[in-house]
């Protein structure tokens, strides 16, 4: 079904309040896709521009030096950015064995760009298990 994925709400014009319109829960589909994107937003808007801010701004570490000794900023750096590729390819393993839509250009998908999100995410996953090694 073509709306599977998407949700719909309830919203009270007089009041302003609103709330979802499906009954009986998530489903656990549902629940895993959610994961994946919290897993990705942590990974990609939070870890990954703070282990880069580690980097730029090692002075704030006392690293004065240009070419001088790894210190404390640089153990940081690498463990923020290694948790951030870690909770992307947990965010990307979860999509894979979830969501079980055919990878086929002509396969009915859910949403227009469904299949470019999915060629990007693999591109991307792809670019930062490069950038670990």
């Amino acid at each position: 079904e073509p709306h599977a994925l998407m949700g719909s709400l309830a919203l009270d014009t007089r009041s302003g309040a609103a709330a979802a319109a499906a009954a009986g829960g998530r489903s656990s589909s549902t629940k895993a896709m959610l994961a994946h994107g919290a897993l990705m937003l942590v990974a990609f808007a939070g870890l990954m521009p703070l282990g880069a801010l580690l980097a730029r701004h090692k002075w704030l570490w006392g690293d004065k030096r240009a070419g001088g000794l790894r210190s404390a900023w640089f153990a940081s750096h690498r463990s923020v950015q290694l948790a951030a590729v870690t909770a992307a390819l947990a965010g990307f393993i979860i999509a894979l064995v979830v969501v079980d839509r055919p990878w086929s250009a002509g396969s009915p998908t859910p949403h227009p760009l469904y299949n470019l999100h999915r060629y990007l995410g693999v591109i991307v996953i792809s670019f930062s298990l490069l950038q670990v090694s």
